[in-house]
């Protein structure tokens, strides 16, 4: 694994993706339902729900996409429109209304999301080679979901007060997908490069 320490390190930074699904989960649910906003419990996990289940259809589309375009295009734009749409999610928490909750958490967790979380898995382990696939995918995930585990007492930490308290959690939200774009895009292009080949520093380009 030492060999491929930056990929690790890659890995790692784009594994921040996963902070948008436990604040969009957790946190987002919690702070909906609280006393401050006051939205039925019963309408957001609808709200949650009908995203998570429109996911399952997405995803394997949206993965065979990045068969045909490449895996980073759609991690890119995958993570930059979470980053985008976390804005809309809690704006549409904040003034109450239930349509733009539920089109917001469509484009967020259906889209967006969808995205990177049916990528992962291939993306990741692409990035190395055979002999350090298991250890380097394995250590470089699990540090990223490690934060993002911690995501949602983060949010607590950040939230401020007034009909404006969730703005700073979402900045928290998009800067983590920030980074996770811009790790991948450091990123080999690998949807094109055969199974052997993988983890090489010659390995070409796209």
């Amino acid at each position: 694994m030492h060999s491929q320490w930056r990929d690790v390190l890659r890995s790692a930074l784009c594994s921040l993706f996963a902070v948008g699904q436990t604040v969009f989960t957790v946190f987002g649910l919690a702070y909906a339902t609280g006393p401050d906003v006051g939205i039925d419990r019963t309408t957001m996990l609808w709200a949650s729900s009908v995203s998570i289940a429109g996911s399952t259809v997405a995803i394997p589309l949206l993965a065979k996409l990045s068969d045909r375009v490449g895996r980073r295009p759609v991690w890119i734009t995958g993570a930059l429109g979470c980053a985008v749409t976390i804005f809309g999610y809690f704006w549409a928490i904040s003034v109450g209304s239930i349509p733009l909750i539920f089109v917001a958490a469509l484009l967020t967790m259906t889209l967006f999301y969808s995205m990177v979380n049916g990528l992962w898995p291939s993306f990741f382990t692409e990035m190395f080679a055979a002999p350090v696939r298991y250890s380097g995918f394995a250590v470089g995930t699990q540090i990223g979901f490690l934060i993002a585990g911690f995501a949602p007492v983060i949010g607590w930490a950040l939230l401020g007060t007034g009909v404006n308290a969730w703005v700073p959690v979402a900045v928290f939200t998009a800067l983590c997908m920030l980074v996770s774009s811009v790790a991948a895009f450091t990123a080999r292009e690998t949807y094109r490069v055969p199974l052997a080949e993988l983890g090489r520093p010659s390995t070409p380009q796209e």
